[in-house]
């Protein structure tokens, strides 16, 4: 009995002791930190949904060489016009003050008036588009979405989504300005936008380039114009000095004093000299340096720059889908 008491009592002392004597436990530690950066996870999205950035890429691809299949190419034709000969002594005499007064930034008091100069502002005045648009081939040629040949009338050219735009401003309080067929005044704004003048004051001669789709138009259209506006300035000329000598040659008669008389001969004899000029069938303030020259090849749009434009456009896109829709579909 007593052997048997001792083994009971030491069978749950034997059962305890391991739970007692085991080590108290640690706390619990914290869950691991991901280390993993943004721009480490943005990467693996982009490389996880690089068949989405292709699929944008090539659409935006196909966009591109759809419209450079499409669209109109425009062309570029160049003339050089250089100070008439028949100025050369008026200009000559006021050259070097000229230059002077345009390098210092002078005043337009301080610069003279010459032939040369006033050809370069005639280029967009409302008489040369007057002129011009006296042609109504030409205006045909150069508004031609606007001129029906079958009834030969000009025409709205503006369609359903044009008028839809309309409305859309004048619901909102935009002034909309009404068609109206082509004349002068749309000509002096065509001119003004497509005609452009480049003059520098380091040499006397000035380059007029105008761009087009129809290559045809702008070599005959730039030629014209640099005719006409040497016409109307050699007109001009003719009228003034032709009131100028009248004046003088009823003035003489009536002047007495010998030193007037001088005077009047002298400027008497520089109006005749200038209506002489003016009367020569030779370029009067501007004449070509060389002809005209236009581009073989199309000058805008470039192919490779649209092209690569559209590349980067696309990868952009792609890469900016692929890192937003994943999250807004979380």
């Amino acid at each position: 009995m007593t052997v048997a008491s001792d083994a009971m009592i030491a069978e749950p002392a034997a059962t305890i002791s391991p739970a007692m004597e085991r080590p108290s436990q640690a706390p619990d530690a914290a869950p691991p930190v991901d280390t993993a950066s943004p721009i480490a996870d943005a990467i693996a999205t982009v490389r996880a949904r690089a068949w989405a950035v292709g699929i944008i890429t090539l659409a935006a691809l196909l966009i591109a060489i759809i419209w450079l299949r499409t669209t109109d190419y425009r062309y570029t034709a160049v003339l050089r016009v250089a100070p008439a000969p028949t100025t050369a002594r008026e200009t000559a005499n006021l050259g070097a003050l000229t230059n002077l007064a345009t390098l210092t930034g002078a005043t337009l008091e301080a610069i003279p008036v010459t032939p040369f100069r006033l050809y370069t502002e005639g280029l967009y005045t409302r008489e040369v588009a007057l002129r011009l648009a006296n042609d109504p081939v030409l205006m045909h040629r150069v508004f031609p979405r606007e001129w029906d040949a079958g009834t030969r009338k000009w025409r709205d050219p503006a369609g359903f989504g044009k008028h839809l735009s309309d409305g859309f401003f004048r619901m909102f309080g935009v002034p909309v300005t009404p068609w109206e067929a082509p004349d002068a005044a749309r000509l002096q704004g065509w001119i003004g936008d497509q005609v452009h003048l480049d003059q520098t004051p380091k040499t006397p001669i000035a380059t007029l380039s105008l761009d087009s789709t129809d290559p045809a138009l702008a070599r005959d259209f730039i030629v014209r114009l640099h005719s006409t506006v040497d016409a109307w300035l050699r007109e001009r000329t003719l009228e003034r000095t032709r009131n100028n000598i009248a004046y003088l040659n009823a003035r003489l008669p009536i002047v007495s004093l010998a030193e007037h008389r001088q005077a009047l001969f002298a400027t008497l004899s520089d109006q005749q000299q200038r209506q002489m000029m003016a009367r020569n069938p030779a370029a009067y303030a501007a004449e070509p340096f060389g002809k005209v020259s236009v581009s073989d090849r199309p000058t805008s749009p470039r192919q490779l720059p649209v092209l690569a434009l559209a590349l980067l456009l696309g990868l952009a896109m792609g890469v900016a889908g692929a890192l937003i829709v994943p999250r807004r579909r979380k």
